[in-house]
């Protein structure tokens, strides 16, 4: 079921004006990161770093919750 059939076409155009918004937004972020006249390899491998830095930092914090996850580990059934 598409989501304009549900909701009307109201909530479709107000669906796909946040969607346009956020790709202008992401745009525009990477604009002022990025030069324009980068070179294609350069910027790929600008962006291998990038993600593998997000990557690392998400391994980071997964590593601060695990105490969280193994507050019932010791647990025994007796």
């Amino acid at each position: 079921m598409f989501l304009g059939e549900k909701f009307g076409d109201g909530a479709a155009q107000v669906v796909s004006d946040g969607a346009e918004a956020a790709k202008k937004t992401v745009d525009k972020t990477v604009n002022n990161l990025l030069p324009a006249n980068i070179g294609k390899n350069l910027g790929l491998a600008l962006y291998g770093i990038i993600a593998v830095a997000g990557i690392a930092v998400f391994v980071y914090i997964l590593s601060l919750l695990k105490p969280i996850f193994q507050i019932g580990a010791n647990v025994s059934d007796k």
